[in-house]
């Protein structure tokens, strides 16, 4: 039983990496959603979504350990480390922060945007376009009864659409290209 684990694994690496196109030049991403519910990303998430059977999903992902090849090729609905550390801050911030970015967003900047923008690794110069981007979106990000993961999908998809900051802001930018 514990060979046909491994050889699942294997595969799964395989075709997950052979998917991706390695050395394809990538094109810039517009918007981020994670494709995982409660149970995590892996394969269970593949197979069940977001929404459906979570219960199955985490057996799943815990019989076949795969979550641990997603998350560090970044496949089966899993952020690669890099990432995965960026949303980990981003939603623990938002968590405490939401209401006050949110009165921010729509005046067009404070002190707590400013600290979105350090998370998100912008540059000083850039913290106007960042706040900008923020108010511009409003309505789009700040949608009603959105759970903080969602949330900060949001958020990061607003400013992937700004170009100025994909490339000022060092996290945007990874994410964009990842």
């Amino acid at each position: 039983m514990r060979k046909w684990n491994v050889a699942l694994i294997f595969l799964l690496a395989v075709f997950s990496v052979h998917s991706q196109g390695y050395g394809a030049k990538k094109k810039a991403k517009k918007s981020i959603s994670r494709e995982y519910g409660m149970a995590g990303c892996g394969l269970g998430s593949i197979l069940m979504g977001k929404n459906d059977n979570q219960v199955f999903a985490s057996t799943t992902n815990g019989t076949t350990t795969n979550q641990y090849l997603g998350i560090t090729f970044g496949t089966l609905n899993c952020l690669d480390a890099k990432n995965y550390d960026l949303f980990e801050k981003l939603e623990a911030y938002l968590q405490v922060n939401s209401t006050k970015v949110l009165a921010e967003a729509a005046r067009g900047g404070g002190e707590h945007t400013k600290a979105l923008a350090q998370i998100f690794g912008c540059a000083q110069h850039s913290q106007r376009d960042f706040d900008s981007a923020m108010q511009r979106d409003f309505s789009l990000i700040f949608r009603k009864d959105l759970n903080i993961p969602d949330l900060s999908d949001s958020v990061t998809s607003a400013l992937l659409k700004d170009e100025k900051l994909r490339e000022s802001c060092t996290g945007v930018n990874y994410l964009a290209y990842s």
